[in-house]
């Protein structure tokens, strides 16, 4: 699996904040979907349930490759570009809608790095 996933420096304790706008989109994807997204997810192998687990915590980044998957299996709800840097929301927060006629936030509001 290693060479799908490109490592980072695991976190020190847990936080508010979701490493990722992708952690976070997708925790949310997930929840609402239960074991149903997670098996959807691991379906062609090259998601385990233990990368899905490191994806969500920030210990790693998805590749280009898992990136690309996750956006297709996601329907695009987590976009690549997700992945880049952490938002302004925590946790327990729903993500900012991605309709056109509403802008996403823009990143200046980043409060979580």
């Amino acid at each position: 699996m290693t060479a799908f996933v490109r490592n980072r420096a695991a976190p020190q304790r847990a936080t508010r904040h979701p490493p990722s706008n992708g952690a976070h989109r997708l925790a949310w994807w997930l929840a609402r979907l239960g074991d149903a997204g997670f098996e959807h997810l691991a379906q062609d192998g090259l998601l385990s349930f233990d990368l899905i687990d490191r994806l969500l915590s920030g210990e790693v980044e998805p590749s280009d490759e898992i990136a690309a998957v996750i956006a297709r299996e996601t329907d695009g709800a987590v976009l690549p570009e997700d992945w880049a840097r952490g938002g302004p929301l925590g946790w327990l927060d729903k993500p900012f809608d991605r309709s056109p006629d509403r802008p996403s936030p823009t990143m200046e509001h980043d409060t979580c790095r």
